[in-house]
């Protein structure tokens, strides 16, 4: 399972999927990101943020940020 962050990495404006482009849209600076979360245009200097996930007794456990 693949969690990403919803926030852009240009100036952490909330991203969106949209599904007719098969990507996730800011739509502060027209960034995109494809659905691995890798920058597909626009003024992001990095991929959207995947956080550590997990599986644990049926149910999906995720580290958001530090140790």
């Amino acid at each position: 399972v693949k969690v990403l962050s919803s926030r852009c990495t240009h100036l952490s404006c909330r991203v969106m999927w949209q599904p007719d482009q098969n990507a996730f849209t800011c739509p502060c600076h027209d960034a995109m990101f494809g659905p691995q979360g890798e920058v597909l245009s626009g003024p992001p200097p990095h991929p959207l943020e995947q956080y550590e996930t997990k599986i644990d007794n049926g149910g999906l456990l995720l580290r958001a940020g530090g140790a």
